[in-house]
């Protein structure tokens, strides 16, 4: 599988360790460049910019702060921006008017954002169809 990982700090970087030890195609991006260089010598691409990260329908977004996340989402080189039909899944504790925003964006686009925070169940939204898949009714 072909996936972004945006966010390489302790949880992004151990996702993304792990992915590429089970041989996937890893594609990273931070705000801070090192720490994806970090990961080349794993066999992880780097990636220029948060949409960049996205070109492979997948990414997971793992980052501290509802600030954060609009810049990588709706930034000018957000995954907003990105291909249509993205699923996103994203790993933040994230406000609630985020959440409805990052909705209200995705399904938009024909994308869809996969939420899971804490011990509370998955949230899908976005595109019915794609956020059908994330929980395998595809």
């Amino acid at each position: 599988m072909n996936l972004g990982v945006i966010g390489l700090g302790m949880m992004g970087r151990g996702i993304a360790q792990s992915l590429l030890r089970a041989g996937h195609r890893v594609t990273v991006w931070n705000r801070t460049p090192s720490r994806a260089e970090e990961l080349q010598s794993q066999g992880a691409l780097i990636a220029l910019t948060p949409a960049d990260a996205c070109k492979d329908g997948v990414v997971i977004t793992c980052l501290s702060e509802d600030d954060a996340v609009k810049v990588v989402v709706f930034g000018d080189y957000g995954i907003a921006n990105a291909v249509a039909g993205c699923i996103h899944i994203s790993m933040s504790t994230l406000g609630l008017d985020l959440i409805l925003q990052l909705n209200k964006t995705h399904k938009r686009s024909g994308a869809a954002i996969h939420r899971r925070s804490g011990v509370r169940p998955a949230r899908c939204g976005g595109s019915r169809a794609i956020a059908d898949c994330c929980v395998g009714r595809c």
